[in-house]
């Protein structure tokens, strides 16, 4: 069985201490930072803006995987992309979302993802699987961290991998955000996922370290 990636998501860190938090992730073995960029309008919160992301491009050597729940991405995207982002995702449901706006986001330095609410049908996004690296399930109501997951995220996982298998798209990515565990990410991995993006678990624990190795070794 293949191997899972895990992304922390800086939204649950300590940010009075992002240097050290950074450390802490990379001396783990965290495969990319998450970040969470938020306007306020697509979900009811504020999230994580251009200073946080320019001081995890100067202190953490990791990827920057992006989830971007913005109501037009396609205003920023000449910044993010100076910022040297690896990942984005961007989420269907804006009222923007088209092949052209993820093209948009994609170079040879970047792989571009499509998120999905937990409310959204998944044969939603069975148009775009042909032009994303990735699906990106959130598997709690999204702008908070700390949730329980949703179980039905199983069932989503295993849907959207059959009809890549049918379109003959065999590198599709699955990435689940959002009330990941130790307990469920075994679950999770068996149903398909690659990614796990982990943060109120993660942040919770005394041994940050320790808690992205168990995620790692699953």
């Amino acid at each position: 069985m293949k191997k899972v990636q895990v992304s922390p998501s800086l939204l649950a860190a300590d940010m009075g201490n992002l240097v050290e938090v950074l450390r802490r992730v990379d001396i783990a073995g965290a495969d990319m930072i998450h970040l969470d960029v938020m306007d306020g309008e697509f979900v009811n919160n504020l999230g994580i803006g251009f200073p946080i992301l320019e001081a995890v491009r100067r202190y953490s050597r990791l990827p920057m995987d992006v989830h971007l729940m913005l109501r037009h991405p396609e205003r920023h995207i000449d910044r993010l992309k100076g910022l040297g982002v690896g990942h984005f995702s961007v989420h269907l449901e804006i009222d923007s979302m088209n092949l052209e706006l993820l093209s948009r986001f994609r170079s040879d330095s970047t792989t571009v993802g499509l998120a999905l609410r937990p409310e959204t049908p998944i044969e939603d996004s069975f148009p775009f699987l042909s032009e994303v690296d990735r699906i990106l399930l959130v598997s709690v109501n999204p702008g908070f961290s700390g949730q329980k997951l949703q179980d039905h995220v199983y069932q989503r996982i295993e849907s959207v991998l059959t009809e890549a298998r049918r379109q003959g798209k065999k590198d599709l990515k699955i990435q689940v955000d959002g009330g990941v565990t130790v307990e469920n990410a075994p679950l999770l991995q068996r149903a398909g996922a690659d990614i796990l993006v982990a943060g109120g678990y993660i942040f919770a624990q005394s041994d940050i370290e320790g808690a992205i190795k168990k995620l790692k070794s699953i």
